[in-house]
């Protein structure tokens, strides 16, 4: 398929001229953000199919390879740092009250909320310990400040009584 002076090649998985199809079971789901995102590995795999399939009478130039590792190298260091502001951020969260919402094993969304006991951070990922339980930031909804669940509680109480 040519758009401009551009020329894009697509490919399937055939056998025998017919297309193998994944069934749904087959296929890993993915996160929105996931969906979303363009990662380090993506924009590697780019690059490289983009130096396997350049035109050998009009190769790219030596300035456009350096300009494209240098966007590749910012991108590997903005998701560092990301990682690292978010384990930051888990943290400061111990001690504190939190709102989580999570799934249980039927599937069903349930609300926790309690205080951080710890962060365990494993494969550079975060983990809340909320009542003997981990869970990770993604969950986390609401940070609440203990006076404030405490004025709620009283008002319940005296709207009963």
């Amino acid at each position: 398929m040519e758009i401009g002076d551009k020329t894009f090649k697509y490919t399937a998985d055939v056998t025998n001229g017919i297309l193998n199809q994944q069934s749904n079971e087959d296929k890993k789901t993915k996160t929105a953000a996931e969906m979303n995102s363009l990662g380090k590995d993506t924009f590697l795999t780019l690059l490289v199919t983009q130096m396997q399939n350049q035109d050998p009478l009009e190769p790219t130039k030596d300035t456009e390879w350096v300009s494209q590792l240098a966007t590749y190298s910012s991108l590997e260091e903005m998701q560092n740092m990301n990682r690292t502001l978010t384990n930051s951020q888990a943290l400061n969260l111990v001690g504190q009250t939190v709102i989580i919402q999570t799934k249980d094993a039927a599937g069903d969304y349930k609300t926790v909320t309690g205080e951080v006991d710890f962060v365990n951070i494993k494969d550079n990922k975060a983990m809340l310990s909320v009542g003997g339980t981990l869970y990770s930031m993604e969950e986390v909804v609401s940070i609440v400040d203990k006076t404030y669940i405490e004025n709620e509680e009283a008002k319940k109480s005296e709207e009963e009584g």
